[in-house]
């Protein structure tokens, strides 16, 4: 079958560019085009693109299939398999995810910390083998300008597992966690957009432990557990919110905005 974004066509044989191991981007402007890694890639430059293709982890890793440490990078139809072990799928920030298919992560399939796009991505099927894990979707922990729009974020109750195992057996999954860490970059959450996004989480779809959001509009969350939408004990949201269509995919009813946020409509 076709690899990657299934939208973009590409099939098993047009992956001419295969690598094992840790592939590592040293090149400002480099285009990874038709590629089929079995290891990680890291990127150490600018302006970097990624596409057509897929990367299947192998190794000893702790942070992603996909790390960036430069600015700008591109990262579009792009199938990344976390065979069960990697951490996480894209690592940190400064990227642009488009139309990428990330599954089988045992962490978090994106971490996004500032000026990050992610839109039309799919994640699924995360790794349930370790209940120590915090297991999220989409996780932010610092940074401003992050957008997630008209996606599908799946993390919730791993295949193999029931609503019993989770907390016991296998960690719980949250969907979109903005969760404020002094210790990483020193700033707080800001300017962050989610719309048009379909979120399944096993507990709360959307954590918001932030101070400060932009905008969250035709959203449907759904907890498998039945827990409520937004999870937000440690912080409320102050500021402008612009909030509305937020439906709770379990009952069907529209979700009340978060205590301490200043609305106004989606339009």
């Amino acid at each position: 079958g076709q690899v990657g974004w299934r939208g973009a066509g590409v099939e098993p044989s047009q992956l001419t560019d295969r690598r094992s191991g840790e592939v590592t981007i040293t090149r400002n402007g480099t285009v990874l085009d038709y590629f089929d890694i079995t290891g990680t890639i890291v990127v150490e430059a600018d302006n970097v693109t990624i596409r057509r293709g897929r990367v299947r982890f192998a190794g000893d890793n702790s942070f992603g299939v996909i790390q960036n440490f430069g600015r700008n990078l591109v990262i579009e139809d792009v199938e990344i398999d976390g065979e069960n072990t990697a951490a996480n799928g894209v690592w940190r920030d400064e990227y642009t995810a488009r139309r990428l298919d990330v599954h089988h992560v045992a962490s978090d399939a994106f971490k996004a910390h500032g000026d990050v796009l992610i839109e039309q991505v799919v994640a699924h099927d995360r790794y349930g083998g370790s209940v120590d894990a915090h297991a999220v979707g989409v996780q932010i922990q610092y940074g401003s300008n992050i957008t997630i729009r008209c996606s599908r974020i799946e993390w919730g109750i791993p295949d193999g597992f029931g609503p019993d195992d989770v907390g016991r057996s296998v960690s719980i999954g949250q969907g979109i966690w903005l969760a404020y860490n002094d210790g990483g970059g020193g700033s707080r959450i800001d300017d962050v957009t989610i719309e048009n996004v379909v979120v399944v989480g096993t507990g709360h779809p959307i954590g918001w432990q932030t101070e400060s959001v932009g905008r969250i509009c035709d959203v449907v969350a759904t907890s498998d557990q039945g827990w409520e939408v937004f999870h937000t004990s440690n912080a409320r949201p102050k500021g402008s919110l612009t909030y509305g269509r937020v439906i709770d995919g379990n009952s069907g009813r529209q979700v009340a905005a978060p205590d301490g946020a200043s609305l106004s409509g989606c339009g």
